[in-house]
This record gives C-alpha cells, structure tokens and sequence, in this order.
C-alpha cells in the first residue's frame, strides 16, 4: 500500500545518509505494513534492507535473524533476484560472525541465484565474500581466484565490488607477507571506494591499509583517524568495539 511505500522511501533516505537506526525502524513500519496486506514480495525487501542496516551497525544475530525472514519470504513467491540479495547479504553476516561453513553455502547459493538473473553487482559481491572465506580457512590461492574473478565481474561498473576486491587481493598479499602488494591493492581499494560513497567500506579499506604501513606513524594515525571518524558518524557499533574507537 501506499504508506508501505513512504516508510520505504523514509528507509532509504535515512539508510543512505548513514542513519541506520532511522532506517531499520521505518523498514520494519513498511514490513508490518506490507504483511498485513499479504504483500510477501515487499516484505520479503523490507526484512532484507533491515538486514543489511542492521550488519553496518554491527547488530549481527539480530541482521541473520533478518536476513532469514528475506530469504524465506523470497522463497515463498519464488523471487530469485530477492532471494541472491538476501543470500549474499547473510553470508557477510555469517562470516562477521566467523560462521565460516554457513557463510560458504550463503555465498554459493547466492552466485548460483544471482548468475541466473544476471546480477552481476550481486556475483561480484558474493564471489568477493567466498574469497574471505577461502582467506580465513588458509586457501589463498583459491582467495585470489576469487578477488581476481570478482575484480574482473567489477570492471563492469561496479566501483564498490571493485574496491572489494582490491581490498581482498591486499589482505592476501599482507597475508603471504609482501606488504609492498598489500599497500599498492589497498590504497586501489581506498581510490575505488572514496568517490563510490560506500563510506562504510571505505573506512574498512582505510583501517587494512593502516594495518600494513609499518614504516610512517603519522600515515598509520592518520587513516585511522579518518576510518574511525566514518565509524562513529555513522554510529558502527560492531566496527567501533573492534578497533577500539
């Protein structure tokens, strides 16, 4: 109905602007809204950018949580594209939470889904997020398969995949002990998602590439500064809690 879709919009101005809370209570007004007009479809959306609302503020169990009722909304109108986003939305969620296994199956099914409708935003993603998984269980080979084949799907348009993946190659490379790859990848990855506006990924990017200079303080003190900036403007609880801002 009508009002489903104001507190919608309301949802995506509030989301995109950084002000997640905002954002998750007018999805979750949308959601009730659209259930009780049996609107499977667009609840199934709502839940979904609720999740991913709640994953950038670190509000994890509660984002899986989320992210279950998108998938299975998705599933009960047989929405592919709905049920991709969900999936690869998830698997990030389960691989914050170090839930490595489900995070695989997440991600595996949302490349299968997604190629099926030609998402290609949503394969280079879920392929990105398989090669931290790969990363994180010592397959770096099969991690850069991954950063290299989601790098290649980016090249389409796809700035923030691409920023991904560039982080995902210096974390290897930092992993394999050339630093020198690691900075030159990230500092691609900080040129990709600076203009981008995926601020939240930026100041990832920042804190990785801070992680591997070791010979400048003041670069060191200075990324930090402006990834926990982003943080804290941003009110990233979970991001907060783990580098100590």
């Amino acid at each position: 109905g009508l009002l489903s879709r104001v507190e919608n919009a309301l949802g995506i101005a509030w989301g995109s602007t950084g002000h997640y809370r905002r954002a998750i209570a007018h999805y979750s007004k949308a959601a009730k809204l659209a259930e009780a007009c049996g609107d499977k479809n667009s609840a199934g959306k709502h839940h979904g950018n609720i999740s991913i609302n709640q994953r950038l503020l670190g509000d994890l169990e509660a984002g899986l949580e989320s992210a279950e009722h998108a998938v299975s909304h998705a599933r009960a109108v047989s929405d592919t594209r709905l049920e991709a986003n969900a999936l690869c939305n998830r698997g990030r969620i389960e691989l914050e939470l170090g839930r490595l296994d489900q995070a695989r199956l997440s991600f595996t099914s949302a490349i299968e889904l997604a190629n099926r409708v030609e998402m290609i935003f949503v394969v280079a993603e879920a392929v990105w997020g398989l090669g931290v998984v790969e990363l994180e269980t010592d397959n770096p080979a099969s991690a850069a398969r991954c950063a290299e084949r989601a790098k290649q799907l980016s090249e389409q348009g796809y700035a923030v995949t691409l920023g991904l993946a560039e982080r995902l190659l210096g974390s290897i490379a930092h992993a394999r002990g050339d630093d020198h790859a690691a900075r030159r990848h990230l500092a691609a990855s900080v040129d990709q998602l600076r203009p981008a506006g995926e601020r939240d990924e930026l100041a990832d990017s920042l804190m990785a590439l801070a992680d591997v200079i070791q010979d400048d303080a003041s670069q060191v003190e200075q990324l930090r500064t402006e990834a926990l900036s982003i943080f804290r403007e941003l009110d990233m609880q979970g991001r907060l809690r783990r580098f100590g801002g």
